[in-house]
């Protein structure tokens, strides 16, 4: 269990901040295309959007969730 949570430790302090930019640039990206009405155009920025969110809180809670 340990050798999990130290890989999992690592990539969260390298990849997280990775993950967090691409999350929020989906989310600004969705938010202008809904405004402007382009429901069908979204699907690839809503595929990263919660590909970047899982992996965001499943770090995290195994980062917090099982502490040394």
């Amino acid at each position: 269990m340990g050798d999990i949570l130290e890989i999992f430790t690592g990539l969260g302090f390298f990849l997280n901040p990775i993950f967090a930019i691409v999350f929020f640039i989906n989310l600004v990206e969705i938010n202008k295309k809904l405004i402007k009405g382009n429901e069908s155009d979204i699907s690839k920025n809503v595929l990263w959007f919660v590909i970047s969110g899982t992996y965001i809180v499943t770090i995290l809670t195994w980062m917090f969730g099982f502490p040394k």
